[in-house]
């Protein structure tokens, strides 16, 4: 075995060789059948102390192997000699060094490919350009000293948003307060989860002003979740209009009798479909 090299080069175009076109006529033979033997010859090469040399090989093995008629693999290999694919003389593969060479650098820009996709990751995920050196094995290596690398450290800290969890957990504190009330006043299926619950408490809902909701729902006989929360918003929604009036500018004066009586209607019809909203679900 050549070292711990387990692989060899099969470059782009071999199929569709015009070379081995006239292998195939010359050894009176199929086209798969000489693309099959030319990669059992390079497999071979490949594989030994002396890579690039298939000396030694087995024809009979390959005819074998590729269940041919005895004495194909042969004429294909002496066809291979004859258009200069191989050298039967030596046993080697020719221009083995140039087409499988042991460095990268030597034949392609794979070390340049490689470095251009690296650069292109670290500019997506931070944005910022890196200097990268990539070895003829791909090696991951950077050329960063410490302290480059400690400010990179500082600023991938930096980026990584912090989340502060206190306002949550004073609303999810809050909430449970409100149930806890609620269930001591005899209010049903309350939920501190609840969406609309936590909702009005991120608006800035008391727990004073649950109580104060509840109590009115059970005088009214609908001492249910659902109809206590309708109460606060509606009361929230009163004190904002009140306080969006008391900000208009100065010099404008109160609605005309008109556009009080379409203000008033309005809210008629807003408390009256919330009521019987309010009423289903109890």
């Amino acid at each position: 075995m050549a070292g711990n090299i387990q692989w060899f080069r099969w470059h782009h175009g071999s199929v569709g060789d015009p070379k081995f076109g006239r292998v195939a006529v010359k050894a009176k033979v199929s086209l798969p059948v000489v693309i099959a033997v030319w990669a059992c010859i390079l497999e071979r090469a490949s594989a030994a102390d002396d890579r690039g040399s298939y000396a030694g090989i087995d024809w009979g093995d390959i005819d074998y192997l590729l269940r041919l008629d005895d004495g194909q693999a042969h004429a294909v290999a002496m066809a291979m000699h004859d258009l200069v694919l191989l050298d039967k003389t030596t046993g080697d593969v020719l221009n083995w060094a140039k087409r499988q060479p042991r460095r990268e650098r030597e034949d392609d820009d794979s070390a340049e490919r490689v470095q251009r996709h690296r650069e292109k990751k670290r500019q997506e995920t931070t944005g910022q350009p890196s200097v990268t050196h990539v070895t003829p094995s791909n090696a991951n290596e950077t050329n960063v000293t410490p302290r480059e690398e400690k400010r990179r450290g500082e600023e991938r800290r930096e980026e990584v948003p912090t989340h502060t969890s206190s306002d949550s957990t004073d609303t999810a504190t809050q909430a449970g307060a409100v149930c806890v009330c609620l269930r001591a006043i005899g209010i049903s299926g309350v939920q501190p989860h609840n969406p609309n619950l936590l909702e009005l408490l991120g608006k800035g809902a008391t727990v004073g002003s649950f109580e104060g909701a509840a109590q009115s729902a059970k005088e009214s006989g609908k001492p249910s979740f659902a109809y206590v929360l309708g109460i606060v918003k509606q009361q929230m929604r009163e004190a904002a209009q009140i306080a969006t009036a008391s900000l208009a500018p100065a010099g404008q004066g109160p609605p005309n009798k008109q556009e009080a009586l379409e203000n008033r209607n309005r809210q008629i019809a807003r408390d009256w479909a919330e009521q019987r909203q309010a009423g289903a679900e109890a």
